[in-house]
């Protein structure tokens, strides 16, 4: 009986996310240094792991870690820089930068945005 309790309150195991190599690049060139994340590679990211509503650890399984988060009280919202110009693993600053913004509502993705600025 006691073993039936035990086995029964079992927490159920995470499902283990295999990523595509597409994935891999993108958190690979975690700034877009290396000129292989393009908005182009995003758009397939999204569209092949299904993550439209998507939970923000869902997404970042995929996406791997933001280069900047922004929050206010409806939203968060997770910038990526894409291509750009670097010196020595960084931004250059004052050059111009290509980003994209997810942003999440209730901890789902709502929307996309691409830019250079």
């Amino acid at each position: 009986m006691a073993s039936l309790f035990l086995t029964g309150c079992s927490k159920p195991e995470k499902q283990k996310v295999t990523l595509s190599e597409d994935s891999s690049t993108w958190m690979r060139d975690s700034l877009g240094c290396l000129q292989e994340r393009n908005f182009d590679m995003a758009e397939r990211l999204l569209l092949e792991n299904t993550l439209e509503n998507s939970s923000t650890e869902k997404f970042k399984t995929i996406f791997g870690k933001p280069n900047e988060i922004n929050q206010d009280r409806n939203h968060t919202s997770f910038t990526y820089y894409v291509q750009s110009i670097c010196s020595h693993h960084s931004i250059q600053k004052d050059s111009d930068k290509c980003f994209i913004v997810f942003t999440f509502k209730n901890n789902k993705l709502i929307d996309h945005n691409n830019a250079c600025e």
